[in-house]
């Protein structure tokens, strides 16, 4: 066999010449010849587009209303807690069923409906309970007129002793208004007797023995006119009860420079506190001096 690169004969079978040391059998290019060229540009291939990759699914989100029941069915037994934990409890079970896996507290929403329904049953059989007690006790009522009578003026008597310590703590509060009122015309003659509380020493914000006794009264005090006609020293101070800390009938209270504390009928309060105010009169002399 000839090599095909030097002419050297070669025993037949041969892969290399002896003499040049290269290949008796020439090399074949494995790569494909390139297509012959037209002079055409050639058309992009566009390539296809690729399906998109599956998105991972969100987790749910617990209902928050599911919460909000589950927290107001542990005070169920207050009537209006309680209607709000059923109905929120009812509404996030059907939103969840609704929200195609977005939502979950199924059984939040289940425990709290639980408790609620759980605590009305309980009330509901103490209320079952408690009427026939309730009944007992209203048929030994009418079966004794005293014991009625005895409860009854019990609790007149409260509402008495609460009226008769509010009118102590405004009498008391009226005596301390003179006492400083007296002071301060003597340390102030030129100006006269105080038109404002807090130049007499009254303090809100403290627990100052006139500010206790104002607020313990359950009275409105107010002084209505610290000078009379001819610019004469006078001050005239007003102590109307609270309506809704006295009982009905109060008597309203009144002093003046004279230092005497009058009680005045509550049914001419309003003409009381016309002539004092609209006619810049002293307390009325015919209110009772009160001791």
């Amino acid at each position: 066999m000839l090599c095909p690169h030097c002419g050297h004969e070669n025993v037949d079978g041969r892969e290399y010449c002896r003499a040049c040391a290269k290949a008796l059998v020439p090399e074949t290019n494995s790569q494909k010849p390139a297509p012959p060229s037209t002079g055409l540009n050639p058309v992009p291939v566009t390539p296809s587009p690729q399906p998109p990759a599956p998105s991972a699914t969100p987790s749910p989100v617990v209902s928050k209303m599911a919460i909000a029941s589950l927290v107001l069915s542990f005070l169920a037994f207050i009537v209006p807690f309680g209607i709000a934990s059923v109905v929120m409890g009812h509404i996030s079970r059907s939103q969840i069923a609704r929200s195609e896996g977005r939502q979950s507290g199924t059984g939040i929403a289940f425990a709290g409906l639980a408790i609620s329904y759980l605590q009305f049953a309980v009330v509901l059989v103490l209320c079952l309970a408690l009427v026939p007690v309730w009944r007992e006790m209203n048929r030994d009522l009418e079966r004794n007129d005293y014991t009625r009578a005895a409860l009854v003026a019990q609790l007149l008597n409260v509402a008495k002793s609460s009226t008769t310590s509010n009118r102590q703590n405004a009498i008391d509060a009226l005596k301390i208004i003179h006492a400083r009122q007296t002071e301060y015309l003597v340390a102030h003659p030129d100006e006269g007797y105080a038109c404002q509380f807090p130049k007499l020493g009254w303090d809100p914000t403290t627990g100052e023995e006139l500010n206790m006794r104002m607020v313990n009264s359950h009275y409105r005090i107010d002084i209505d006119q610290c000078r009379g006609l001819n610019n004469e020293p006078q001050y005239v101070v007003i102590a109307i009860p609270d309506v809704h800390s006295n009982s009905r009938n109060t008597p309203l209270l009144c002093v003046d420079q004279t230092g005497v504390i009058r009680s005045v009928d509550s049914d001419f309060v309003s003409d009381m506190v016309r002539v004092i105010t609209t006619e810049r009169q002293s307390c009325p002399h015919s209110g009772e001096p009160v001791d």
